[in-house]
């Protein structure tokens, strides 16, 4: 049925899929069919098929496509003092796209899988420095045609492209290299997911516009989501590394034939595979390290929240419930820091009983806690400052009411029937009096 609707794709009228999802794409197509290419070895395949086989995995390693061939020659044509110029561009500027260009022909004319993982990792700390660089640049907005605004969030779109691509080139290594391999490919990712998280937290910290701060929690999340995702690759490896070495040959070679088992996973030796135990290990307690720091966090965040803050929370969603005002106190200052704590307890327990799998599920229950207090502490903030918002709204109403103008006028004296003003004749008054001819010039 799925090939039949893919055949159908090539009769529509117009094909024009965006570039942006290709690339993507790309790396998701190639794991899957890395992944697949195990069951080749239980399938007997005619010549022609092993001939396409061979020939569509060279082609995509040694022939780049067309329009990074032509961007890597123009970078070679306009010389290197323009190539060093463009190194120094961030987003918003004009030799920007020349340095980008010049990154996708560096990832073109890589054929190692590992290697391209690298490069992309080496990106996205080009990236963090752009965004160094256009925060502390305060003429950017004056002088270039983009806003700081524009530059930024360019910078983290890039940035999340270079993250996601160092993610899918991962899988396909854990496919193509020994185990080791992969876990010592893993910590040099989850390295630089948390140099991201930390960098992004302390601009974050100084950063007052609201654009530009979500913008970088962007990057937070793409960040940390293929920070778990490394992670739970390295603990995978592990898995079927100390599942492999405890089978019998036999059965070994059974898991091997059916796919099972990798090729390079059977060949793990006892020294292999306690470097995968120490590795991952260590990757293990770097999450625990990084969950306590969060946890503390935390901690510092509900201490600091005002009991009158507090007053102003009718009720809150904590998961599936709806707290009352006088739970949400307790919750978030007491229930689930302490349910974090005790999860990562837990973690750390199994973590020494060498039970890394279970370790690494205690750790993510950890996170999700914290993620959890983080939300309503972010859910209060919002609360207060729409309370804030809302009197200061009501008090500039309150002052600029005009009062109305106090007359200073004194009020003129009843005039009587008889024509005396204050019992004065009006033929004996001071007051001048007027002619009827004088009226006509009024």
């Amino acid at each position: 049925m799925l090939s039949h609707k893919l055949s159908n794709l090539k009769n529509l009228p117009s094909l024009t899929p965006d570039k942006d999802w290709m690339e993507k794409t790309r790396y998701e197509l190639l794991a899957e069919i890395s992944a697949q290419s195990k069951m080749s070895r239980v399938q007997r395949l005619t010549l022609s098929e092993r001939a396409d086989l061979f020939f569509s995995t060279a082609l995509r390693r040694f022939m780049p496509s067309l329009t990074r061939m032509i961007a890597a020659f123009l970078i070679i044509s306009l010389g290197s003092g323009v190539a060093f110029a463009a190194q120094a561009s961030v987003p918003g500027e004009m030799l920007w796209p020349m340095k980008r260009s010049m990154e996708q022909a560096e990832l073109s004319l890589t054929f190692s899988q590992v290697k391209e993982t690298e490069i992309h990792l080496k990106h996205v700390s080009t990236r963090l420095g752009e965004i160094d660089k256009i925060l502390e640049d305060n003429t950017l907005e004056s002088t270039d045609s983009v806003s700081k605004e524009k530059a930024i969030n360019l910078a983290v779109r890039h940035l999340e492209k270079d993250v996601a691509g160092a993610d899918a080139s991962l899988k396909i290594v854990k496919e193509e290299n020994r185990p080791s391999e992969v876990v010592a490919l893993v910590k040099k990712v989850t390295a630089v997911t948390k140099e991201v998280k930390t960098t992004v937290k302390e601009k974050q910290d100084i950063v007052s516009d609201k654009v530009i701060g979500n913008v970088l929690k962007d990057a937070a999340e793409a960040s940390k989501k293929v920070n778990d995702s490394a992670v739970s690759l390295a603990v995978q490896v592990h898995e079927e590394v100390v599942a492999a070495s405890n089978m019998k040959p036999q059965d070994l070679a059974e898991a091997v034939a059916t796919g099972t088992v990798s090729v390079e996973t059977s060949k793990v030796d006892q020294q292999e595979l306690q470097a995968v135990k120490d590795g991952v290990k260590a990757i293990v307690e770097n999450e625990i390290k990084d969950a306590s720091l969060d946890i503390q966090d935390i901690k510092i965040k509900t201490e600091a929240v005002k009991a009158e803050d507090l007053a102003k929370v009718k009720d809150q969603v904590i998961g599936s419930e709806i707290l009352q005002q006088g739970e949400v106190e307790k919750v978030i200052k007491e229930m689930l820091p302490q349910t974090a704590e005790l999860k990562l307890d837990q973690a750390k327990v199994l973590l020494q009983e060498g039970s890394i799998k279970d370790a690494m599920t205690k750790v993510t229950e950890t996170k999700e806690v914290s993620q959890k207090a983080e939300a309503v502490l972010q859910k209060l903030d919002q609360i207060v400052s729409d309370s804030q918002n809302r009197a200061a709204t009501t008090g500039v109403r309150a002052t600029s009411t005009i009062p109305l103008p106090v007359s200073t006028t004194t009020p003129f004296k009843k005039i009587e029937a008889s024509g005396a003003l204050d019992g004065q004749n009006l033929s004996s008054s001071t007051l001048p009096l007027v002619k009827p001819e004088d009226l006509i010039k009024f």
